[in-house]
């Protein structure tokens, strides 16, 4: 009788054993699902960069006094529409990296949508970040054609600031405003 209670003992154990280790495997691919959906949820898929929510959850975690920037490139697109989408899409991950790295390490950088940008700024680093990010806009682009040709393309960018607000949407309001301002001048 005591060998079969052992035996029975052990089988249970191994079934409980394989038991928590399927639980572990699901537990994990879980986990990466979820953390895959929310990457996907905060970031844009063709540049990498917080989306709007990113932006938001950037906005509200960064503290001491902030600026938002709108973004607005200039020329974007008449190349979009004179080279093809594919072209527009190869431009603008050039010019989130180009931006992205005017931007960091001081702020966040998001794609707004389109073909604009958000960055979030300290405010006393606002004019020096602005600066950096007119001057990195100078320099051409180099976008593979369609025909498999570099195309050398210059874009440039317009802003919209808006600075001394607590709260993200009154600051989208302001830097919105401020940038049609700019695109009408």
């Amino acid at each position: 009788m005591i060998p079969t209670a052992i035996l029975l003992l052990s089988f249970l154990s191994l079934l409980l054993a394989l038991a928590l280790l399927v639980t572990l495997f699901v537990t994990l691919r879980l986990k990466r699902r979820v953390d895959s959906l929310t990457m996907a949820a905060h970031n844009d898929p063709l540049t990498g960069l917080p989306n709007r929510r990113g932006l938001a959850r950037a906005w509200e975690s960064t503290r001491g006094d902030k600026a938002l920037l709108l973004i607005d490139l200039v020329g974007f697109k008449a190349m979009n529409d004179t080279h093809g989408h594919m072209f527009g899409d190869a431009l603008l991950q050039q010019v989130a990296m180009r931006l992205q790295s005017a931007v960091s390490p001081y702020g966040v950088l998001s794609r707004w949508g389109g073909d604009e940008f958000a960055a979030i700024l300290p405010a006393d680093r606002l004019d020096r970040q602005q600066a950096i990010l007119a001057s990195a806009q100078i320099l051409p682009y180099v976008v593979p054609g369609s025909d498999g040709q570099t195309v050398e393309v210059r874009i440039g960018a317009r802003f919209g600031v808006a600075q001394g607000v607590a709260a993200l949407e009154p600051a989208i309001a302001m830097a919105d405003a401020r940038l049609m301002e700019a695109r009408s001048s």
